[in-house]
């Protein structure tokens, strides 16, 4: 159904995935999206921001589509699932994200043109509800440490500065249009 991508069986797929650290974690789950040509890319983390719409309803709801679609294919296809059929399921999952979702999302998030507040009045409604404002979350702190993730604190200083070089050498040693982070690039920065 796809035209473009059967009639080019050599390119490949793009998955983009949240920032949700686990969703690229899985060295085993890589190895299978790349059996089948499909490339799984994450955004940073912390960046709901940017996505913060998509980041509420619409999210779950894709979530339990695709859910839904996988669960009825898989025990059919087993292990002759392929780039196809996943791609055909994130399609059916998107196909069928109801509209009210989006606009419920937008407007928790006010970024619907009709309900918007002013930037000012919806950090007070959140500073209201409880929410720490950029402002309060810097105040408890004394430096961008504080504010780094917990497993990066857990590293001593020379375990920081060995994964920090084993960053640089792999972009180092990865030759321009080559994919930096293969297998085995990532599996230098597990151990």
């Amino acid at each position: 159904k796809q035209k473009v991508i059967k009639d080019h069986p050599d390119w490949w797929v793009l998955l983009s995935l949240d920032g949700f650290g686990s969703h690229v974690n899985v060295i085993d789950c890589h190895e299978i999206f790349s059996a089948h040509k499909i490339l799984v890319i994450k955004e940073e983390g912390d960046t709901s921001h940017v996505n913060q719409a998509y980041d509420q309803q619409v999210a779950k709801d894709d979530k339990t589509l695709m859910r839904t679609a996988l669960n009825a294919v898989a025990p059919k296809l087993g292990i002759n699932m392929n780039q196809w059929y996943l791609i055909t399921c994130a399609i059916y999952a998107q196909n069928r994200i109801k509209k009210e979702s989006w606009i419920d999302s937008f407007k928790k998030v006010n970024m619907h043109p009709q309900t918007r507040v002013p930037f000012n009045d919806w950090i007070k409604k959140l500073d209201d509800r409880g929410f720490l404002s950029a402002d309060k979350f810097f105040e408890k702190r004394t430096s961008l440490y504080d504010a780094m993730p917990a497993c990066w604190k857990r590293l001593t200083v020379e375990q920081r500065h060995k994964v920090m070089g084993t960053i640089r050498e792999v972009y180092k040693s990865t030759p321009v249009n080559k994919r930096v982070w293969t297998k085995e690039n990532v599996l230098k920065l597990v151990k």
